[in-house]
Parts: structure tokens; sequence; C-alpha cells
């Protein structure tokens, strides 16, 4: 019997037809895209057909069927059928005949093939030329290379329908739903939460400006719109998910592979990486049920956990919430850090803008504010450029400045203090990505500090650390978490506060909330202690990069990355107690129980056409006001996306 090669989870490939667009002016192929298992089912006795869609470009052949071929354990039995429009088969054919590690793999192979549709013909690969738009010509010259009704059937869509007519391309997908044993895979970008986001606006601008818009999005906009899209032509299932999604699902992606991305390049743009993912999916739609059978006590394709978050958000309240536009045009920047200059003036130091480090602060002026009033010194030059760092206002108003980097892997060993005297060096440690909050302890709380967790170091290592310094005693260490960076902290007092979200080593977001307590300890030495809040877990999905500051009414939690697209009205929430009063009767006597809960609600605001991009940002409050500052990401081949100017 003939059955597909056992390829590594990471390239799983099923039998497949390549199909692409005009790709001159395309994206580059998105590789390395896990797939799950699909079990065959013992009773089929068929070859496997491979045929997959794919955008190349006119320097690089797509290398899919080639990647297969090459491996060891690559077996027999398994036909790639790559289509493309005539003149980029002829560059494909060119590039494959003049390379021999290429022509090598499929040979023998042969020329003159008496069809000039086919231009490469072998028991292993088979290169026609043929406008995809003509389903008829394409079922024809498929016809005569090989019997599909006997066979398995793959077609993978590789980012290249989406920039066919709407109608075509459908006309495509069911052209291909008419054989027997079709299985179909389609990775291409859609539109998680409508087109107001300013990555959704960014990505779509790109492609337009590229003269190749994506018009499959306009139609078929979300994942469900994409999986009824298939089942109405024809396919009896269709399953989708989002990159992110995947990338998140161990089942796809497991964490030793995670954990060794991390030697292979030092990165640290995970949110951009998650807003690409999140805009990209990979669907798979099947026409006959028990040919490809699905485990599905192990996978789903779409896991009921994960499918609404943002319907945990119920209700909504208003909060006065500015987003500031950046006082220097071209100087904006993103993870830089906060500091109060004065009354009525914040600062925004160091970060990333114009795409370098800088050491430099931009000053607000808050409405309404002195606009000559004293102002603290901003750190000095010597501080050095670095970004991902902190600057906390002690509890004697003091400001430490704490950690950074200045690429992924080389952590600032440094910190600041701000004294009545200026700027000075002080206790080293190096870490950035961290959180941090002002408390104070010792006797009658009179020694002010800062409670430190979590970040990445020297080399880019983990930590899960908890810390404390005091400017007398300098570090010490309370305790450990399970290792993570990017998580938000508050302090709701002096010595108690919360903590939240964050990425582990492994590359997914930690839903943990934790409410922290220090006590005086033995020889006077203080204790932390944690609290999981799962009460808060069940409301609010997990998140990377976000703020938590002080609100009128609780703390708000405010932008970063989720598990999906956060909408407009989930962006910033607010988490707050409340009491109830309930009314019982026992034993003839009405007796009054208040109930306390903590409850998350979101932040109702409409930005409209000037929604910010609230990724690698900074939040103030200012008394009854929520100030935001800075921010933005860049877009991989998209662009810059920056702070957007501030509404009029």
């Amino acid at each position: 019997m003939a059955r597909e090669p056992e390829l590594p989870k990471a390239v799983r490939l099923r039998p497949i037809i390549a199909l692409a667009k005009d790709a001159d002016r395309l994206a580059s192929p998105q590789q390395g895209i896990p797939r799950k298992r699909v079990k065959v089912s013992e009773k089929q006795r068929h070859d496997n057909m491979v045929m997959g869609v794919s955008a190349t470009d006119k320097q690089q052949h797509d290398p899919l069927p080639f990647k297969s071929l090459s491996l060891e354990n690559h077996k027999n039995g398994v036909t790639f059928v790559d289509v493309d429009y005539p003149d980029l088969m002829s560059r494909k054919k060119d590039v494959i005949l003049q390379h021999p590690e290429m022509e090598n793999l499929i040979s023998p192979v042969r020329t003159d093939t008496g069809d000039p549709a086919v231009l490469l013909w072998s028991d292993r690969y088979v290169a026609v030329g043929c406008d995809l738009r003509n389903t008829a010509k394409l079922r024809g010259i498929l016809d005569d290379i090989v019997d599909l009704a006997s066979c398995l059937v793959l077609c993978i869509a590789e980012v290249s329908l989406t920039y066919m007519d709407v109608g075509a391309a459908d006309s495509l997908i069911r052209w291909a739903a008419r054989y027997k044993e079709v299985q179909f895979c389609l990775l291409e970008q859609y539109l998680p939460n409508g087109d107001k986001h300013p990555f959704t606006q960014k990505m779509l601008q790109h492609f337009d400006n590229l003269n190749t818009p994506l018009r499959c999005v306009r139609s078929y906009p979300t994942l469900i719109d994409q999986e009824d899209r298939f089942r109405k032509a024809g396919y009896q299932s269709a399953q989708a998910r989002s990159l992110w999604d995947l990338w998140q699902d161990k089942s796809f992606v497991g964490p030793e592979l995670r954990r060794h991305l991390h030697g292979v390049e030092p990165f640290d743009e995970w949110e951009e990486f998650a807003l690409f993912s999140m805009h990209y999916f990979l669907l798979e739609a099947v026409n006959t049920r028990g040919i490809l059978k699905l485990d599905e006590d192990k996978y789903s394709l779409l896991p009921n956990a994960r499918i609404h978050d943002a319907q945990r958000y119920i209700s909504h309240r208003k909060e006065n919430v500015q987003v500031l536009s950046s006082p220097n045009d071209g100087r904006r920047r993103k993870f830089g850090a906060l500091t109060v200059s004065s009354k009525n003036k914040i600062g925004l130091h160091g970060g990333i803008g114009n795409e370098k480090r800088t050491h430099t602060t931009d000053r607000y002026q808050l409405l309404g504010g002195e606009a000559n009033s004293e102002r603290l010194p901003d750190p000095p030059s010597n501080v050095g450029a670095r970004a991902c760092h902190t600057i906390t206002r002690l509890h004697d108003g003091k400001d430490f400045l704490f950690g950074g980097r200045t690429s992924p892997d080389d952590a600032r060993m440094t910190c600041w203090l701000r004294d009545s005297d200026g700027w000075r060096m002080i206790h080293e440690c190096g870490l950035y990505r961290h959180c941090a909050a002002a408390v104070s302890v010792g006797e009658n709380d009179g020694i002010p500090g800062i409670l430190v967790f979590g970040g990445r170091g020297i080399g880019g290592a983990f930590s899960g650390a908890w810390l404390l310094w005091r400017e007398s005693k300098g570090w010490i260490k309370l305790g450990t978490d399970t290792p993570r960076f990017g998580a938000s902290i508050i302090a709701t007092g002096k010595r108690r506060g919360l903590l939240m979200g964050g990425m582990t080593e492994d590359g997914i977001l930690d839903e943990a909330v934790i409410e922290w307590h220090l006590s005086n300890g033995t020889e006077g030495e203080p204790s932390l202690g944690l609290l999981r809040r799962e009460d808060i877990v069940r409301q609010l999905p997990p998140r990377i990069g976000a703020c938590l500051i002080p609100s009128s009414e609780g703390v708000l939690l405010v932008g970063g990355i989720s598990t999906t697209l956060l909408p407009e009205h989930g962006e910033i929430v607010r988490i707050r107690d409340v009491s109830r009063e309930d009314v019982r009767i026992r034993d003839g006597e009405i007796m009054v129980v208040t109930k306390h809960s903590t409850v998350v609600e979101p932040v109702s605001l409409e930005f409209g056409s000037s929604r910010p991009l609230l990724v690698g940002h900074s939040a103030y409050s200012a008394g009854s006001t929520s100030l935001i500052v800075g921010g933005g990401a860049v877009c991989f081949s998209f662009g810059q996306l920056e702070e957007p100017p501030k509404p009029a």
C-alpha cells in the first residue's frame, strides 16, 4: 500500500497540487507552518497525489516539494504536481534544471512531454503551466497526467488565492471539491477584528500600495466566513485557526521546539510576531468523511476554551482616557520608561525610536497644568540608550531606573537613583521586560523599596525571581515563580498588589493572576506571600506587555497582546472589587449577608479612525484622567506602525 511519507511534525505534508497567483508582486511563501497529524484509513489503497498552492517570486522556486523529497525517510508513492501561470512555471523549470541538487531529486525527468502545458514530468514531480482561472483546461491537463479519482489528494494554497478575483478563487475551490477524496489546506490573511485595527489597516494598505489587494478578505473576513465558504463549495467539513492560536497549541509546536528557537537567534519582538500571526490562518477542508480521520480526543481545530475570549467582556463603564501624541515629530518611541517630571509634566525616557534605541526623554505637558512649573532632571545621557526598562517613583520621592536592554541578549546591568543631588549609579542587576512596583517595608512601613518580578537577563535568560531593592541593603531575593517576562504589576497598597500575565520560556502566555503581599519576616527581613486569584483568571484572558494603573474605581489594565486580537471595547478593562447584600431568612429571622467579589469590565472608548496601537506603550494615572503615551510596532514587511496623531 502506498502511504504518505513519515515526515517530522513541523513539516508534515500530505499529497498536494501546487497552485499560485502572479508571483512577481507577491509576498514570500510562509514557511514552517506546523500541521496536525491525520490518520489515513487502513482500507485505502491509493497512490498519493500532492498538489500545493503557494506564492513564489521570480528568483526562488517554491521549495515545498523539494523539502519533502530531500528528506531521507521520504517514501515512494507520492507525486507532487506544481501548477502555476505559464511564464512563471517556465522560470521554475529553468531554476530546477540549472541546479543539479534539485533535478537529482526528481530524476529521471522528461522535458519533451508532448504537451506544451506540461514542462517537466517525472514519477515524483510534474510542472504544469496553466491559468488557474481556467479550471476546465486545468482539469483536462491533470486528467492526462494522473487518475485523480484513485488518489488521496491534498491541495495546499499558501497566500495565493486571496490575490485572485473572489469568483475565480471560489471556482477553483469548488473544482477541487469535485474529486472524491480531497483535502484542502489554505493559508492566507483574514481580518480578526474588522478593518479598523491599526495593524489590519497597515496590512491592507501595504498590499494596496503594491497593487496586489487582498480581495478575499472583504468577502470572507473571519474564520467562520472562511469555513462557510468551503462548506458551501462542497466540503463536508472545514476548520480554521489563526497562526497565533496554532503557535500556542502544544500539539502543533511543542515546548521543546519553542525553547530551542531562543537559541537560534536573539528575539524580543513577540508582540509584533503575535500581531502578524493573528492576521493569518490555516484552514483544513475535507470533502469525504472517513478518508482522513482526526484524533479528536487529542486535537480540535477550534477548542471551545479559546474561541470567544472577547465574549468574556459583558459590560461597559466610562473612563477618562487620553492618548497623547508625541511632542516631537519623528521621535516617536516604543518600550520606553515613564517618568514623572513634575506635578504637570511626565516624560518618556529611552525606548526604541526611529528604529534605534535612544537615551533621550520626550516630555509631555498635561492639559490644564502650568507650563513653567519646576521639573525634576531627566536621566542623563550617560545612562545610555536602552529599552524595556522601568523608572519607579519611590514613596520618599526618589526615582529608581532599573534594567533595560540594548539587544535581546544584552541586558543593561547598571541601575540609577535620582535623589536631591541628581542621578547617580547604584547597585547592579541586569534584567529587561520585568515589572516593578514601589513598596514600603520595615517598622511602620518606613523603608521605601522596589519589588521586581520576572524579565529576561544576560543572554536572554528567563527570570522567575521576586526581588526586593532597598537603598541601604541593595537586592535580596524573596522567592521564585514561573519564569516569564512582559508581565504587569501594580501596588494597591504599600505592601500589597497584583501581578498578571506575561510570556513563559515556552513562548506562550501565562494566565496566572497573583495577589502579592509583603510582611515582616524573621530577623527583620520581609517575606513574600502569594495568592492565586482564579476568580480573576476566569474573567480575564492573559496578556503580555499590558500596563496596570490605578483609576477612580479599581485598576485599569491597558493594552497588550492576548490569546486573540483584543476588540476595541476590550483593550482597556477595569478590575474592581464590588459588594452585594443578600437578604436571607433563617429560623424566622431576616439576615443581611454581604458578599465581596472582583469583577472585570471593559472601559467604553471610541477612538474611531485614530484607534491607537497599544503595544510598547506606557500608561500613567493623573488624578481622574488616565494617559497613554508612546507605542508602536514594526509590522514585518508591512512597515513601521507608530502611535496615531492625537484626535482632533
